[in-house]
């Protein structure tokens, strides 16, 4: 990452910082990172539904900002629909399933994105 001439001592560091957490990722990505997660019924079948439906719209080009995080996040709903599709473990109200660690960082920042991560404890209730 290069620096611009406008850049800020704060806007540097994070740049760096930025930059040493993907090193850190690199180090990291040989070990294993599944994390069994309990997910409610309703959020697992939506995510089996998106890695049941069919994406067969081009991309935009140059590809907006905005457009690729949504994509990027809708893949990443549908990987998990995959994972609870070929080892998930349906219980009375929810799914027990082991995802890789990324995945549920993805959908952790999704939440954090939407200020849905209240105080660290308790989530808010999903819309149905």
């Amino acid at each position: 990452m290069a620096a611009s001439p406008s850049e800020t001592d704060d806007q540097a560091a994070r740049r760096r910082e930025a930059e040493q957490l993907a090193y850190l990722g690199a180090a990291i990505q040989d070990q294993d990172t599944r994390v069994r997660v309990q997910i409610p019924r309703a959020l697992a079948e939506r995510a089996i539904r998106a890695w049941n439906r069919d994406d067969e719209q081009p991309l935009s080009e140059p590809e907006p900002e905005a457009e690729r995080l949504a994509r990027h996040r809708a893949g990443s709903l549908a990987l998990i629909g995959l994972a609870l599709t070929e080892r998930g473990q349906e219980l009375s109200d929810s799914y027990s399933v082991d995802l890789d660690a990324w995945l549920i960082g993805h959908s952790l920042d999704a939440a954090d994105d939407l200020d849905l991560i209240v105080g660290g404890i308790e989530p808010r209730t999903p819309p149905h």
